[in-house]
């Protein structure tokens, strides 16, 4: 019977192998062996799977159970695994001072959007000042929606 675990046990693990197979796709797409937006699609939905499962707190917690038991750093599978902490502040409501220049940062980037319009239209209407067109670059992506 196949599980997830057997599907994802066939996939590159270590970081030759893992180099290994990508130079192999690279070469196969290189090659025209493979449709490249067919594999960008099968690449993207991966992506979304393994953000899905890894973004899970429930396997999150799980996971950071399960290495805790392992001490604070170990090498297991061939990898090593380090259980850090990250601390977060929330400084809102503290300080009137604070939340003050908060809410002038925030305006700063409301007046920095709207001088970026002004500039990008060409002409300040209040001034008269003209400027010239902002440097730009294109760069082409694919979106996907499943």
């Amino acid at each position: 019977m196949e599980t997830a675990i057997t599907v994802l046990n066939e996939l590159p693990f270590t970081k030759v192998e893992q180099q290994t197979f990508a130079q192999k796709v690279i070469n196969e797409v290189l090659e025209g062996n493979i449709d490249p937006i067919a594999l960008d699609i099968r690449l993207k939905a991966m992506e979304e799977v393994l953000k899905a499962v890894r973004a899970d707190k429930r396997v999150k917690d799980l996971t950071i159970e399960e290495a805790s038991k392992y001490g604070k750093s170990f090498v297991l599978h061939g990898a090593t695994v380090t259980v850090s902490s990250r601390t977060t502040k929330d400084y809102t409501g503290l300080d009137t001072v604070l939340d003050d220049l908060y809410a002038q940062a925030e305006k700063l980037k409301e007046s920095i959007k709207a001088r970026e319009m002004t500039v990008s239209s060409g002409v300040d209407p209040v001034t008269g000042e003209t400027f010239n067109p902002p440097k730009t670059s294109t760069s082409n992506f694919l979106q996907y929606k499943f």
